[in-house]
């Protein structure tokens, strides 16, 4: 992504890479020349989290296009393995 970024960009790193993925090589050039901003973040603060509802309640934030698919508790399992596969950005189990 660094080579895509504008001078001055920021880019987050958010969630963890797996142990045998590391060290990320990182084009170090890129970050000087552009000027980029390499951040991380591990979690939401308390205040962002009640904040959300309000923001999805206004349609500021479209939840509905995060979901790929709904599936009933029944197929759980089903919904567990598309997970494990990262099939979907989102899976919701629903209890009817």
């Amino acid at each position: 992504m660094l080579p895509l970024m504008n001078c001055g960009g920021r880019v987050n790193f958010f969630g963890g890479i797996p142990k045998d993925r590391q060290p990320v090589p990182i084009d170090t050039n890129i970050v000087h020349y552009k000027e980029l901003y390499l951040t991380g973040s591990t979690r939401t603060s308390v205040e962002q989290f009640r904040k959300t509802p309000g923001y999805i309640a206004n349609g500021l934030i479209d939840v509905k296009s995060l979901a790929k698919r709904s599936l009933p508790i029944e197929r759980a399992m089903e919904a567990f393995e598309y997970a494990r596969k990262a099939d979907g950005f989102k899976n919701i189990i629903t209890f009817e």
